[in-house]
């Protein structure tokens, strides 16, 4: 995509829109001949290997024909060597976050959705591809203050994500952090995604409509230009 004007800008999601405007501030906005040199670069795409056909391939330690394929990246490259992605995204994951931002709001804006969120005091800094949190209300329970919020992280899932035993005991132990947090794991493949994606989001309507109660609250601190940490207030023990 060639951003030309500030009406291509709308066509983006929130977080490519802020870095692209922040990029254009600092270039002179998009009429300075630098952006313009850069926008006809990215136009001028960077031909990028043609998919290649199923082949085969003959391993040495067998003898055996071997299945490959390639398929195109989703990350791109110019000639100068600069990194981009392809709009409209070839990930169907992208269309979840869009649908989900529009309905529920980004949570910098006011709303729930936050994306790459790290649940503080785990293993590993494990990140959950999106998350919905809502503010915290007490409420009283038994003579106790509790949390009460509605939440739900959601998570790309699939084959292609556990093909080693490793990774899949790693995310095993993913979720059951989330678990031991308080969360519930909405988990969504990329066939949810292009062929179910308005089941997907009334499931995760039906998770929403049941709060949760949390012993304590929390807050969100930024981690680099994607990620977001959630760390529960220090005054209070889980």
């Amino acid at each position: 995509m060639r951003i030309k004007s500030t009406d291509d800008l709308s066509r983006l999601g929130t977080n490519a829109k802020k870095q692209i405007e922040a990029a254009l501030k600092e270039m002179g906005g998009i009429k300075n001949q630098k952006l313009a040199d850069s926008a006809n670069e990215y136009a001028c795409v960077q031909k990028t290997e043609p998919v290649k056909p199923k082949s085969t391939e003959q391993t040495p330690d067998t003898g055996k024909r071997q299945k490959t394929k390639s398929k195109p990246s989703r990350v791109m490259r110019t000639e100068s060597g600069a990194t981009y992605c392809p709009w409209p995204s070839t990930d169907p994951f992208v269309s979840v976050i869009q649908r989900l931002e529009k309905k529920y709001g980004r949570y910098d804006d006011g709303g729930l959705v936050l994306t790459e969120l790290i649940i503080d005091g785990g293993e590993k800094d494990w990140r959950f591809d999106i998350a919905l949190l809502s503010p915290f209300k007490t409420v009283n329970i038994s003579g106790s203050s509790m949390y009460i919020g509605k939440t739900c992280l959601i998570e790309a899932d699939g084959f292609g994500f556990h093909r080693s035993k490793e990774a899949f005991k790693n995310d095993r132990a993913k979720q059951t952090h989330a678990l031991k947090q308080g969360f519930a794991v909405k988990r969504i493949t990329n066939e949810d995604a292009r062929h179910r994606l308005d089941e997907v989001i009334e499931d995760i309507d039906e998770i929403l409509s049941q709060p949760r109660l949390y012993k304590k609250n929390y807050c969100i601190h930024a981690k680099g230009k994607t990620q977001s940490v959630l760390r529960w207030h220090p005054q209070e023990e889980m």
